[in-house]
C-alpha cells in the first residue's frame, strides 16, 4: 500500500512518494527549496498524516552512525583518571633533564655523606677556633689569679657601720695645730667685739645726750637728716641783705641778722683787706657774745671777699668791723638754710 505525502515548503507543497517502506524523494527540488526554508519549527507546518517515512532508509542511516561511533570507540582507551599512568611525555620549557637530576641527586648524597645525625638539644662542642680578640685560657687563669689576690686585700666590709680608724689627711687641709690657733684668733675676736658692743653702747649714750642737747636749739639729727623745715615742708633757702655799700667806723655793727635757720652763709665783699667779728645772741638780742672772725680773700684782681658757713647759729647775730684803721665799704648778705 502506498500513500502520498505532501512536504510544505514557504507557500509551495513537495509530494512524496512512499513505497515499499521506502521513501523516494525527488532531491533536486528539496534542494532548490532548502535555502528558502525557514528553519524555525514555528513556521514548519507538518500534517503527520502526509508523511510516510522509509524506516529502512531510517536504519541505514543510524547504521552508519553506529559504524561510525563503533570506530571512535575502537580509538579510545579505557583510562582511569583516578590512577592515570603517563608513559612519555615532552619536557616542559625550563625543566630538569634527568641527567642534571641525577647529577643533583649525586651532590645531595655527598651533602648527606657529610652530615653526621646530631641531637640539636645536647649539642657537645669538641673543639672550637677563639674568636677574634677572645681570652685564652692562659690569660683567664692570669686574671683569675689577679682577682683571688684582690680579694685576699679585701676584708669584708658593713657599710651601714664603718668605723675609720684613721686616715691621710686631704691635700690643703689644716692640721689640728692649726685648729687650735683658729680657734684662739675667734676666742681673741669674740673678746675684741664684746669689747667694741661696750664701746657702741656708750657710744649710744653719749649720741642720746647729743640728741638730748641738740632737742634744745631745735636741731637734733632727725631734723637735720630729714633736710626738713621746722614746719614739715621741703627744704627752704632765703637771703637778707645786711650791709649794702655802706661805710662804717671801728665798732660799728655792719649788720644784724634774726635767725632760727639750721644754718647761715654769709657772702660779702669789701674794698679793702679786712676782718669782720661775728657776736650771738640768745636772749633776744639783749646781751651779745663774741663767737669768731673771718677775713676777707682776694682774687687775682684785687677784689676782696667774704665766705663763711655758720652751722647751728645763734638766734639773733650780729656783724662788727673790728679795726680802727678800716675804714672800708661792705656789701654782705645772708643765706639761710632750713637743712
Amino acid at each position: 500500500m502506498s500513500s502520498v505525502l505532501h512536504a510544505l515548503s514557504g507557500s509551495s507543497r513537495v509530494q512524496v512518494h512512499a513505497t515499499s517502506n521506502k521513501l523516494n524523494v525527488r532531491a533536486s527540488e528539496i534542494e532548490d527549496k532548502l535555502d528558502v526554508l525557514n528553519t524555525t519549527c514555528s513556521n514548519i507546518n507538518v500534517s503527520v498524516g502526509d508523511v510516510t517515512v522509509n524506516t529502512g532508509d531510517l536504519e541505514t542511516l543510524v547504521g552508519v552512525g553506529n559504524a561510525s561511533l563503533s570506530s571512535v570507540d575502537s580509538k579510545i582507551t579505557a583510562c582511569d583518571t583516578g590512577a592515570v599512568v603517563v608513559s612519555s611525555s615532552a619536557l616542559p620549557s625550563g625543566g630538569a633533564s634527568s641527567s642534571l637530576q641525577t647529577a643533583g641527586n649525586a651532590t645531595l648524597a655527598l651533602v648527606n655523606g657529610k652530615i653526621t645525625a646530631c641531637d640539636t638539644g645536647a649539642v657537645v662542642v669538641s673543639s672550637s677556633a677563639l674568636p677574634s680578640g677572645g681570652a685564652t685560657s692562659a690569660l683567664q687563669t692570669a686574671g683569675n689569679a689577679t682577682i683571688a689576690l684582690i680579694n685576699g686585700k679585701v676584708t669584708a666590709c658593713n657599710t651601714g657601720a664603718v668605723v675609720v680608724s684613721s686616715s691621710a689627711l686631704p691635700s690643703g687641709c689644716s692640721t689640728s695645730a692649726n685648729q687650735s690657733v683658729a680657734n684662739a684668733s675667734l676666742n681673741d675676736i669674740d673678746t675684741s667685739l664684746s669689747s667694741l658692743l661696750g664701746y657702741v653702747d656708750g657710744l649710744e649714750a653719749q649720741i642720746s645726750n647729743l640728741e638730748s642737747s641738740a632737742t634744745t636749739r631745735n636741731s637734733t639729727l632727725s631734723q637735720i637728716q630729714t633736710n626738713t623745715a621746722s614746719s614739715g615742708g621741703g627744704a627752704t633757702r632765703s637771703t637778707t641783705s645786711i650791709v649794702s655799700s655802706s661805710s662804717i667806723s671801728a665798732g660799728s655793727d655792719i649788720g644784724t641778722l634774726s635767725t632760727s635757720s639750721k644754718s647761715v652763709v654769709l657772702l660779702g665783699s669789701t674794698s679793702t683787706s679786712g676782718s669782720i667779728e661775728i657776736w650771738g645772741s640768745h636772749d633776744g638780742g639783749t646781751t651779745y657774745f663774741f663767737q669768731e672772725t673771718i677775713w676777707s680773700n682776694s682774687d687775682d684782681s684785687g677784689n676782696y671777699y667774704y665766705h663763711k658757713v655758720l652751722e647751728h647759729p645763734s638766734a639773733d647775730l650780729k656783724f662788727v668791723n673790728p679795726s680802727s684803721s678800716y675804714m672800708g665799704t661792705f656789701s654782705l648778705s645772708a643765706e639761710e638754710q632750713n637743712w
